[in-house]
């Protein structure tokens, strides 16, 4: 009988990690580390409630070896270094889950080629950017810093991940404007490409990754093929919702900067300025990829969405508070299309 490799997941409670473990521990024994309790449980998992940044608690996992460590909490220099330093005899592979946003400073041109970041060639802008430059140069460093150290290393880089039970709302924001025929704001004409990572895909993916043979450090773009716009995005909602007579607000990126600093900084698709990724090296690796069909999958999740909203109607999405100034300031100030 052939072994079942044991794999470590650090971050198994959010839509992709939650998707890993779910996929991973058909076929596999899995450990999975998380701060808080679980709101759903995945039988046959193992959950160690655990802090990854506590030295104390990394020990504690070094009782037994581990054929793939799936690092999800990876977010700085510091967090490689100490979970290296206690389990580098532990685990044979370290998988690296970081972000296609380290292009997002680089002066490239899409789609964008799968290859390593030197953070002292980056332009970062002023503070207006301060957030999103902070989590960009952490992962970048993180990646570096994670090259450097483990022997079997697989780096990889994600665009905007959807799934069921997505924490960032960013769906359900979507959907709820849909259902209440408000206009959607679209930033200088919403003609921006991009990707979008579909969580139960990407989970397939980083399965077949854990028995990629052994190789110094491989950097890897993980998307969907399909390309968007945000208007050809939410046309695509609305027709899964049956919803006709959709509107735009049409409104400048500075202008939503000042009205509302959180929304400008929540909203995902304006900001993936023709954002969209080279995935040659995966097609090499796995010469059989299969992604879900967009017309079943976008569906199933934006129906999902609808069904949420309507089951717990005064559950808004995490930036619904702020749309009633934003509606009005959009109605006064943009161009409605």
């Amino acid at each position: 009988m052939k072994r079942l490799k044991k794999i470590l997941i650090f971050g198994g409670k959010r839509v992709l990690g939650n998707s890993i473990v779910k996929q991973i521990s058909l076929n596999n024994e899995v450990f999975c580390v998380s701060r808080t309790p679980q709101k759903e449980e995945v039988p046959n998992v193992e959950y160690l409630r655990g802090d990854v940044t506590n030295r104390n608690f990394l020990a504690s996992l070094s009782a037994r070896n581990y054929d793939v460590l799936i690092d999800n909490l990876a977010y700085d220099e510091s967090h490689i270094e100490i979970v290296y330093d206690i389990l580098k005899n532990n685990v044979a592979k370290y998988i690296l889950t970081s972000s296609s946003w380290v292009y997002k400073f680089m002066d490239l041109k899409p789609p964008f080629h799968d290859i390593q970041c030197n953070e002292t060639v980056i332009k970062f802008p002023g503070d207006i950017f301060k957030d999103t430059t902070d989590y960009v140069s952490g992962k970048i460093k993180a990646e570096n810093k994670a090259a450097k150290l483990w022997g079997n290393c697989i780096i990889v880089r994600l665009p905007m991940i959807f799934g069921k039970n997505d924490h960032t709302d960013r769906l359900k924001f979507v959907v709820k404007r849909l259902l209440d025929h408000k206009p959607i704001i679209l930033i200088d004409g919403g003609a921006n490409e991009f990707q979008i990572a579909y969580a139960p895909d990407i989970s397939r993916l980083y399965e077949s990754l854990c028995s990629v043979e052994g190789q110094p450090a491989l950097w890897l773009n993980l998307a969907n093929p399909e390309i968007y716009t945000p208007k050809r995005f939410y046309e695509l909602c609305a027709n899964f919702l049956d919803i006709s007579g959709l509107s735009f607000i049409d409104m400048d990126e500075n202008k939503i900067h000042k009205t509302s600093y959180d929304y400008w900084q929540a909203e995902p698709f304006f900001r993936e300025r023709s954002h969209l990724l080279n995935c040659t090296k995966l097609h090499k690796i796995f010469q059989d990829v299969k992604f879900s069909e967009r017309t079943e999958w976008l569906k199933e999740i934006c129906l999902y969405e609808k069904k949420e909203i309507e089951s717990n109607p005064r559950r808004n999405s995490r930036f619904s508070s702020e749309m009633e100034s934003i509606d009005t300031y959009g109605n006064s100030s943009g161009k409605l299309v």
